[in-house]
């Protein structure tokens, strides 16, 4: 527990300066859903949407995984879920290291674009759901996720997102994308205090506890250690006596909106990546003659003369 304690000060101490507001930026890593990436246009985007394919899921699934594998122990350690539903499931990593502590109760909602003989879990535990529509289950979960799903949502769907999640469970691990965060099909980032709200108004405790002991751990994604709270009904957390002991041992509501320092370093590097690049296109558009640029598979951007 004392471990818990410092690094709680530590981030708290750091919430002053993590707060600054960012615009979007480009990354050299666009095919990436929760790291930041090609801005997306904002238009209306259904969760239906073949938004993914085989190359994103590559690249995705092993840090997934891994965070999640770290990430489940920790939580159930607070809360004595039997049964997890993972809303934006993708293709069920999170439920994979869920199953792994023994939890046999578990379903996955996602659009209909998700392959299933990609799945990490079994596919009768999967059921194809638009997200940008309602849903109801008929059931309550010990547990429900939505982790890095709640930007790809238009903003006039957050309130019917939440509560979606809020009616299948008394207890919600949830994280999305905060402003400037960037990634694949981002419409709808928002400060984790826009999302708290939605879920006091609601009833739902915030109980920040998770991020002050992931986040300095670079086995699990940063997102994930920077967005992911949990709230709790008065019924959830009644249920549950370990989550009720963390009362006041997480960071205060007023330190909520956190900025990981691994972003900073991506858009502060990509930023300097940006500079040079118009340094040497304008130290060859002096020599004369016509150029493009081109967009190499990792992201990177290069300038070709044309000849």
């Amino acid at each position: 527990m004392a471990a818990r304690s410092c690094a709680t000060r530590n981030a708290a101490a750091a919430c002053a300066a993590s707060r600054s507001r960012w615009s979007s930026a480009t990354t050299s890593d666009p095919e990436r859903l929760h790291s930041p990436g090609t801005a997306t246009p904002r238009r209306r985007r259904s969760m239906s949407d073949p938004l993914y394919d085989d190359r994103f899921y590559d690249i995705q699934e092993e840090g997934s995984l891994r965070s999640a594998r770290v990430i489940a122990p920790l939580v159930l350690g607070w809360v004595g879920a039997e049964s997890v539903l993972d809303v934006g499931c993708g293709v069920g990593t999170f439920l994979r290291a869920f199953a792994e502590t023994g939890i046999a109760d578990i379903q996955g909602v996602d659009g209909d674009y998700v392959r299933r003989d990609r799945l990490r879990i079994d596919p009768s535990r999967f059921r194809a759901q638009d997200l940008s529509q309602p849903f109801d289950l008929g059931r309550r979960f010990g547990l429900v996720l939505s982790l890095e799903v709640a930007e790809h949502l238009p903003e006039e769907r957050a309130e019917g997102f939440v509560d979606d999640l809020c009616r299948h469970g008394d207890v919600v691990l949830f994280g999305a994308a905060i402003p400037g965060q960037g990634g694949k099909g981002h419409i709808n980032e928002q400060w984790q205090s826009h999302w708290a709200g939605k879920f006091l108004s609601r009833g739902y405790e915030a109980f920040d506890i998770l991020r002050p002991i992931l986040w300095a751990d670079p086995s699990v994604e940063f997102w994930y250690r920077q967005n992911t709270v949990i709230f709790a009904s008065p019924d959830g957390i009644a249920a549950n006596p370990g989550l009720a002991t963390m009362r006041g041992r997480g960071l205060p509501l007023s330190c909520m909106g956190l900025v990981h320092p691994e972003l900073l370093d991506l858009h502060a590097r990509q930023a300097a990546r940006s500079k040079r690049v118009v340094e040497v296109f304008n130290q060859m558009a002096a020599q004369g003659g016509s150029y493009r640029f081109d967009r190499g598979a990792d992201g990177s951007v290069n300038i070709v003369r044309i000849e």
